[in-house]
């Protein structure tokens, strides 16, 4: 039985056995967290210097709500466009690089250096002159 490839017959077999996440699919999974974390150290350091994370923060809440929908958008998509590059292949090393690690630091990366830079452009953060 071959479920690490999802094949359509074997994935519920293989979730069932795979309870524990041991092996080297819960490896990699687990493994791919790490990219997450260095993505949101480099992304935060880099937004520090056009955004305050104050003004961040202390926006109205509608406008919080619209940052959160756009950013949900945003990384659904970009997660989903990485598992279509993967998803036929049979090689763990590319599906864990392709599949696991390269979006998890992208869209740290992302979500917490450019994405804060760009809602403050557009006007999803509170400005400096509008503090009450």
């Amino acid at each position: 039985m071959n479920a690490n490839y999802n094949e359509q017959d074997c994935e519920i077999q293989f979730e069932m056995q795979a309870n524990n996440n041991l092996g080297v699919n819960g490896t990699f999974e687990k493994c791919s967290i790490l990219f997450s974390l260095v993505g949101v150290v480099f992304g935060q350091t880099y937004s520090l210097n056009y955004v305050r994370p104050l003004l961040w923060i202390h926006t109205p809440l509608w406008k919080k709500l619209i940052r959160t929908i756009i950013g949900l958008s945003i990384a659904a998509g970009f997660n989903y466009l990485f598992f279509l590059f993967v998803k036929s292949s049979n090689d763990v090393a590319t599906r864990f690089f392709f599949g696991r690690a390269c979006p998890m630091f992208i869209m740290s990366f992302f979500i917490f250096g450019l994405y804060p830079i760009v809602c403050n452009k557009i006007g999803l953060v509170l400005q400096a002159d509008q503090i009450p």
